[in-house]
């Protein structure tokens, strides 16, 4: 093998290992999932101001992403307009990565985290 193709086969499996290194296929379902939800309260202060949210289907699938037995979460992300105590919304999310995470002081129950990657209102 000459040096510079040993160089270009070096770089292709640096290139190779990167992007399968940056596929997390544990931090978000199909895009085209959707859950309904129910925002339960839209500025929880024992969650640090964020707006918990209650899953109402696909409990299974929900459980699966997050790994916790919950159905209300934090939602992280969520719009400012969609934050009003019980209103129905579909919902895309994904798990909440650990350094999205934010030190909170809660004065209650610390409830699991999701990211809200899209949202909208149920008709």
């Amino acid at each position: 093998m000459c040096p510079m193709s040993m160089k270009s086969s070096v770089i292709l499996a640096i290139l190779t290992l990167v992007v399968l290194g940056c596929d997390d296929d544990n931090s978000t379902l199909n895009s085209d999932e959707e859950f309904t939800v129910t925002v339960v309260n839209s500025n929880d202060f024992t969650a640090c101001g964020l707006p918990l949210i209650n899953f109402t289907e696909k409990l299974d699938k929900i459980r699966d992403l997050t790994d916790r037995e919950e159905s209300t979460f934090n939602a992280f992300l969520l719009k400012e307009e969609f934050r009003i105590d019980g209103l129905k919304l579909k919902i895309k999310v994904r798990k909440t990565r650990d350094d999205e995470l934010l030190l909170s002081f809660t004065m209650g129950i610390s409830w699991p985290w999701v990211t809200v990657l899209n949202a909208r209102i149920v008709n």
